[in-house]
């Protein structure tokens, strides 16, 4: 029996299914880190006794320089995290990690390119129009709204009748001293590729005021 001491003189054994280098054979090239498709090194690198080297051909033949990460995943560029109309990285609204946008809350889209509170749902653009319709009652068009703005015939919106939609509850009203006007912006959502579509805004017939003070509590 051969001695651990002179296995190196063996010539390891290598198949297509087995391949076992390493001084005492005690090695496998296909024991590294696999890609979410099972992928050696990402196919972007070279397996060796269970570790990936990078920008590597099988047998360890350098390539250009392209890919990083334990499985050779991550691309060192970061052009996968602009986009067509933009130089910026995320479009300034997240990081590049491993070739993906890594989006700041509220954003989201290959290139964070998407604001769920900065698009067509923010509230802050329609206070005009809102207001306009709530007190004249008027035609929305006249109001100068971008798409159909509504007064509830009831005192309150019927919200489980609309679907998607986002509650806005920052305007005052100036008939009313600490009332508030809400109203409801239903919309369409379109996935994490595109804005939400704007379909139409609903306001509540009645303000939202505080509660009067219980005041045989206070004199209690």
């Amino acid at each position: 029996m051969l001695s651990l001491r002179n296995a190196y003189l063996l010539t390891c054994p290598v198949t297509m299914t087995t391949p076992c280098p390493g001084k005492y054979c005690e090695c496998s090239n296909f024991d590294c880190p696999r890609n979410s498709e099972y992928a050696i090194c990402s196919n972007n690198g070279y397996c060796n006794c269970g570790t990936c080297e990078c920008n590597k051909t099988v047998g360890g033949a350098p390539q250009e320089v392209k890919f990083t990460g334990i499985d050779c995943g991550c691309p060192i560029s970061n052009e996968t995290c602009r986009s067509q109309d933009s130089d910026v990285l995320c479009s300034g609204n997240g990081e590049c990690v491993c070739g993906e946008c890594n989006c700041k809350k509220d954003y989201y889209g290959k290139h964070c390119d998407i604001c769920q509170e900065c698009g067509p749902l923010d509230c802050s653009k329609y206070p005009e129009c809102v207001k306009c319709v709530y007190l004249e009652e008027g035609d929305w068009r006249k109001c100068g709204c971008n798409v159909s703005t509504v007064l509830s015939a009831d005192e309150r919106v019927d919200t489980s009748k609309l679907g998607r939609h986002k509650q806005c509850t920052s305007i005052d009203d100036p008939t009313n001293d600490g009332c508030s006007i809400i109203y409801y912006l239903h919309y369409e959502d379109k996935g994490i590729s595109q804005q939400p579509n704007l379909i139409s805004i609903h306001i509540d017939r009645e303000p939202d005021c505080p509660s009067a003070p219980n005041i045989i509590a206070i004199v209690a």
